[in-house]
Protein backbone atom coordinates (compact mmCIF):
# COMPACT_ATOMS: atom_id res chain seq x y z
CA UNK A 1 0.00 0.00 0.00
CA UNK A 2 1.45 3.41 -0.96
CA UNK A 3 1.89 6.15 1.63
CA UNK A 4 -1.04 8.29 0.39
CA UNK A 5 -3.51 5.38 0.64
CA UNK A 6 -2.14 4.43 4.06
CA UNK A 7 -2.55 8.04 5.25
CA UNK A 8 -6.12 8.17 3.89
CA UNK A 9 -7.04 4.90 5.63
CA UNK A 10 -5.55 6.15 8.90
CA UNK A 11 -7.45 9.45 8.64
CA UNK A 12 -10.70 7.58 7.83
CA UNK A 13 -10.30 5.56 11.03
CA UNK A 14 -9.70 8.73 13.08
CA UNK A 15 -12.68 10.40 11.41
CA UNK A 16 -14.91 7.40 12.17
CA UNK A 17 -13.87 7.47 15.83
CA UNK A 18 -14.66 11.20 16.03
CA UNK A 19 -18.18 10.76 14.66
CA UNK A 20 -18.87 7.83 16.99
CA UNK A 21 -17.99 10.19 19.85
CA UNK A 22 -20.19 12.88 18.27
CA UNK A 23 -23.17 10.48 18.20
CA UNK A 24 -22.59 9.66 21.87
CA UNK A 25 -22.33 13.38 22.64
CA UNK A 26 -25.62 14.01 20.82
CA UNK A 27 -27.29 11.50 23.17
CA UNK A 28 -25.78 13.27 26.20
CA UNK A 29 -26.97 16.66 24.89
CA UNK A 30 -30.52 15.35 24.51
CA UNK A 31 -30.50 13.99 28.07
CA UNK A 32 -29.21 17.30 29.43
CA UNK A 33 -31.92 19.22 27.54
CA UNK A 34 -34.58 16.92 28.96
CA UNK A 35 -33.02 17.39 32.43
CA UNK A 36 -32.24 13.73 32.82
CA UNK A 37 -29.45 12.60 35.14
CA UNK A 38 -26.00 12.37 33.57
CA UNK A 39 -22.52 12.12 35.02
CA UNK A 40 -21.04 15.46 36.16
CA UNK A 41 -18.09 14.88 33.83
CA UNK A 42 -20.45 15.09 30.85
CA UNK A 43 -20.90 18.62 29.51
CA UNK A 44 -23.05 19.84 26.60
CA UNK A 45 -20.89 20.15 23.49
CA UNK A 46 -21.86 21.54 20.10
CA UNK A 47 -20.80 20.15 16.75
CA UNK A 48 -18.98 22.71 14.59
CA UNK A 49 -16.87 22.55 11.44
CA UNK A 50 -15.24 24.46 8.62
CA UNK A 51 -13.32 23.42 5.51
CA UNK A 52 -10.27 22.40 7.58
CA UNK A 53 -11.66 20.75 10.69
CA UNK A 54 -14.55 18.99 12.47
CA UNK A 55 -14.86 19.73 16.19
CA UNK A 56 -16.98 19.52 19.32
CA UNK A 57 -16.93 22.85 21.14
CA UNK A 58 -18.01 23.97 24.61
CA UNK A 59 -20.20 26.95 25.52
CA UNK A 60 -17.20 29.25 25.01
CA UNK A 61 -16.67 27.89 21.50
CA UNK A 62 -13.43 26.21 22.57
CA UNK A 63 -12.73 22.89 20.83
CA UNK A 64 -12.80 19.96 23.27
CA UNK A 65 -12.37 17.38 20.53
CA UNK A 66 -11.35 17.94 16.91
CA UNK A 67 -10.21 16.13 13.78
CA UNK A 68 -8.76 17.57 10.60
CA UNK A 69 -10.49 17.38 7.24
CA UNK A 70 -8.30 16.17 4.38
CA UNK A 71 -7.38 19.08 2.14
CA UNK A 72 -9.65 19.25 -0.87
CA UNK A 73 -9.22 20.66 -4.33
CA UNK A 74 -11.87 22.57 -6.19
CA UNK A 75 -13.10 19.65 -8.29
CA UNK A 76 -15.30 21.87 -10.43
CA UNK A 77 -12.11 23.48 -11.76
CA UNK A 78 -10.54 20.06 -12.33
CA UNK A 79 -13.61 18.91 -14.25
CA UNK A 80 -13.47 22.02 -16.45
CA UNK A 81 -9.75 21.47 -17.11
CA UNK A 82 -10.38 17.86 -18.11
CA UNK A 83 -13.22 18.91 -20.41
CA UNK A 84 -10.91 21.50 -22.00
CA UNK A 85 -8.27 18.81 -22.56
CA UNK A 86 -10.87 16.55 -24.19
CA UNK A 87 -11.92 19.35 -26.56
CA UNK A 88 -8.30 20.12 -27.43
CA UNK A 89 -7.57 16.47 -28.17
CA UNK A 90 -10.72 16.14 -30.29
CA UNK A 91 -9.70 19.15 -32.38
CA UNK A 92 -6.20 17.73 -32.88
CA UNK A 93 -7.62 14.32 -33.89
CA UNK A 94 -10.06 15.94 -36.33
CA UNK A 95 -7.30 18.13 -37.77
CA UNK A 96 -5.08 15.09 -38.32
CA UNK A 97 -7.88 13.14 -40.01
CA UNK A 98 -8.61 16.08 -42.35
CA UNK A 99 -4.92 16.33 -43.21
CA UNK A 100 -4.93 12.65 -44.12
CA UNK A 101 -8.21 12.97 -46.05
CA UNK A 102 -6.94 15.86 -48.16
CA UNK A 103 -3.48 14.32 -48.42
CA UNK A 104 -1.65 17.01 -46.49
CA UNK A 105 -0.16 14.03 -44.70
CA UNK A 106 1.04 10.84 -46.37
CA UNK A 107 -1.87 8.37 -46.18
CA UNK A 108 0.60 5.50 -46.54
CA UNK A 109 2.06 6.55 -43.21
CA UNK A 110 -1.38 6.31 -41.55
CA UNK A 111 -0.33 3.47 -39.21
CA UNK A 112 2.45 5.51 -37.61
CA UNK A 113 0.34 8.68 -37.54
CA UNK A 114 -2.52 6.83 -35.83
CA UNK A 115 -0.15 5.30 -33.28
CA UNK A 116 1.74 8.53 -32.54
CA UNK A 117 -1.02 11.17 -32.81
CA UNK A 118 -4.56 9.79 -32.81
CA UNK A 119 -4.49 6.77 -30.49
CA UNK A 120 -2.75 8.47 -27.51
CA UNK A 121 -5.27 11.32 -27.59
CA UNK A 122 -8.25 8.96 -27.85
CA UNK A 123 -6.98 6.94 -24.88
CA UNK A 124 -6.34 10.10 -22.85
CA UNK A 125 -9.88 11.29 -23.59
CA UNK A 126 -11.32 8.02 -22.28
CA UNK A 127 -9.47 8.58 -18.99
CA UNK A 128 -10.51 12.23 -18.76
CA UNK A 129 -14.14 11.29 -19.44
CA UNK A 130 -14.02 8.50 -16.86
CA UNK A 131 -12.87 10.96 -14.20
CA UNK A 132 -15.53 13.48 -15.20
CA UNK A 133 -18.22 10.78 -15.00
CA UNK A 134 -16.96 9.73 -11.55
CA UNK A 135 -17.12 13.35 -10.41
CA UNK A 136 -20.66 13.85 -11.73
CA UNK A 137 -21.85 10.58 -10.16
CA UNK A 138 -20.28 11.56 -6.86
CA UNK A 139 -22.12 14.89 -6.96
CA UNK A 140 -25.41 13.10 -7.67
CA UNK A 141 -24.86 10.71 -4.73
CA UNK A 142 -24.10 13.62 -2.39
CA UNK A 143 -27.22 15.46 -3.53
CA UNK A 144 -29.34 12.32 -3.13
CA UNK A 145 -28.07 11.86 0.45
CA UNK A 146 -28.77 15.52 1.18
CA UNK A 147 -32.33 15.34 -0.18
CA UNK A 148 -33.06 12.15 1.76
CA UNK A 149 -31.79 13.71 5.01
CA UNK A 150 -33.75 16.88 4.31
CA UNK A 151 -36.97 14.91 3.75
CA UNK A 152 -36.40 12.83 6.88
CA UNK A 153 -35.97 15.89 9.12
CA UNK A 154 -38.97 17.68 7.58
CA UNK A 155 -41.13 14.56 8.10
CA UNK A 156 -40.05 14.38 11.74
CA UNK A 157 -40.66 18.10 12.21
CA UNK A 158 -44.11 18.18 10.57
CA UNK A 159 -46.10 16.70 13.51
CA UNK A 160 -44.40 19.20 15.84
CA UNK A 161 -45.40 22.10 13.60
CA UNK A 162 -49.00 20.84 13.49
CA UNK A 163 -49.08 20.58 17.28
CA UNK A 164 -47.79 24.14 17.61
CA UNK A 165 -50.53 25.38 15.28
CA UNK A 166 -53.28 23.46 17.06
CA UNK A 167 -55.40 25.00 19.81
CA UNK A 168 -56.10 22.51 22.57
CA UNK A 169 -56.88 22.92 26.24
CA UNK A 170 -55.44 21.30 29.34
CA UNK A 171 -51.66 21.19 29.35
CA UNK A 172 -51.48 23.35 26.24
CA UNK A 173 -48.73 25.65 27.48
CA UNK A 174 -46.54 22.72 28.62
CA UNK A 175 -47.01 20.84 25.35
CA UNK A 176 -46.27 23.92 23.28
CA UNK A 177 -43.08 24.58 25.26
CA UNK A 178 -41.90 21.01 24.61
CA UNK A 179 -42.92 21.21 20.95
CA UNK A 180 -41.18 24.55 20.54
CA UNK A 181 -37.99 23.03 21.94
CA UNK A 182 -38.28 20.12 19.49
CA UNK A 183 -38.99 22.53 16.64
CA UNK A 184 -35.84 24.54 17.44
CA UNK A 185 -33.77 21.33 17.57
CA UNK A 186 -35.05 20.28 14.14
CA UNK A 187 -34.33 23.76 12.78
CA UNK A 188 -30.79 23.43 14.10
CA UNK A 189 -30.43 20.07 12.34
CA UNK A 190 -31.67 21.64 9.09
CA UNK A 191 -29.16 24.47 9.45
CA UNK A 192 -26.25 22.08 10.03
CA UNK A 193 -27.37 19.93 7.11
CA UNK A 194 -27.63 22.96 4.82
CA UNK A 195 -24.21 24.20 5.91
CA UNK A 196 -22.59 20.82 5.30
CA UNK A 197 -24.25 20.56 1.90
CA UNK A 198 -22.94 24.03 0.99
CA UNK A 199 -19.35 23.08 1.82
CA UNK A 200 -19.68 19.81 -0.07
CA UNK A 201 -21.01 21.68 -3.10
CA UNK A 202 -17.84 23.77 -3.11
CA UNK A 203 -15.46 20.87 -2.68
CA UNK A 204 -15.94 17.17 -3.26
CA UNK A 205 -13.32 14.58 -2.29
CA UNK A 206 -10.18 14.77 -4.36
CA UNK A 207 -10.56 11.09 -5.14
CA UNK A 208 -13.73 11.83 -7.11
CA UNK A 209 -11.72 13.24 -10.00
CA UNK A 210 -8.01 13.41 -10.74
CA UNK A 211 -6.22 15.38 -13.46
CA UNK A 212 -3.97 13.38 -15.78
Amino acid sequence: MDKSKEANNEHSAILKTFFIKKINQDKINRKIKKQKKVSKKHKPLTFDFDQNQFRLVDKNNVAVLSVSRIAKRNTEELAIKNKTKIDKNKKEILKTKYQLLFEYKDIENYGNIYKDVIEPREEANKKYQKHIDQFENHKKEKMKDYQESLTRIHNQQEPVVLELKSKTGGNDSINKAENMQSYIEYQSELYQLSRENYLNSLNIDESAIKPI
